[in-house]
């Protein structure tokens, strides 16, 4: 049992190690990309080969990348309770760190799971609904900045620019169609509103527990309703 258990381990680290090569080797070759086209890249059904080639490239780094985001030798999102921000170090998390990494996967979706569409939606759903378990305030639809079992309400934080992400998750999710998830999206706006309030010129404080107007909030409030 312990030969086998061994085995299993060995596998795995082997595994990852490879698919950190992989990281590390498509990095080197995209120094010649153009972000500005990515997008349009990955669009393209045909084309020249060299459009085609970064094509793949492309996509063989989003599946690379993500593929260590949810192993349990990589980060271990597929798990999201055991999750780390860090490889190799167990530090606090938070869901400014967290929220980014599933709206990546959410974002990559199509590439992860391309041949059963329906397992990456339940998986992104799985994983989504344990970050809101860790982060949700679970009285009115915003979530705190700090895992609940770290800090008790009185010292956790609502940021506008995580309730700004959580907003652009739940919409790329498409979770809106459901009657439930329609009075989700009207307590983001009560909490926006909130965060506006008294601040001449309609800008958003930095969070509940801190009422000063500051660039970036409002930077991130804005980004994260026009994109992703």
């Amino acid at each position: 049992m312990f030969c086998g258990r061994r085995l299993v381990q060995q596998s795995r680290h082997l595994e990852f190690q490879k698919q950190h090569h992989t990281i590390e080797l498509l990095t080197k070759r995209s120094q010649s990309w153009h972000p500005w086209n990515t997008s349009k890249v990955l669009e393209q059904s045909e084309g020249n080969d060299a459009i085609m080639k970064e094509r793949s490239m492309l996509i063989a780094l989003i599946q690379t990348t993500c593929s260590v985001i949810l192993s349990p030798d990589g980060f271990g999102y597929d798990n999201v309770q055991e999750a780390k921000n860090y490889l190799g170090l167990d530090r606090n998390r938070n869901f400014w760190h967290d929220g980014w990494t599933v709206l990546s996967l959410v974002k990559a979706r199509k590439y992860l799971w391309p041949s059963d569409t329906n397992y990456g939606e339940i998986q992104l759903d799985s994983i989504w609904q344990a970050l809101i378990d860790m982060y949700g305030t679970g009285s009115d639809g915003t979530v705190w900045h700090w895992p609940k079992e770290q800090k008790n309400d009185s010292s956790n934080v609502r940021y506008c620019g995580d309730n700004s992400l959580a907003h652009a998750i739940k919409r790329n999710l498409m979770l809106g169609k459901n009657d439930a998830l329609d009075t989700d999206v009207d307590e983001f706006w009560s909490f926006i509103a909130s965060l506006r309030e008294g601040h001449d010129g309609g800008l958003a404080s930095v969070a509940d527990a801190y009422t000063q107007v500051r660039l970036h909030p409002n930077s991130e409030l804005s980004a994260l309703l026009v994109w992703p």
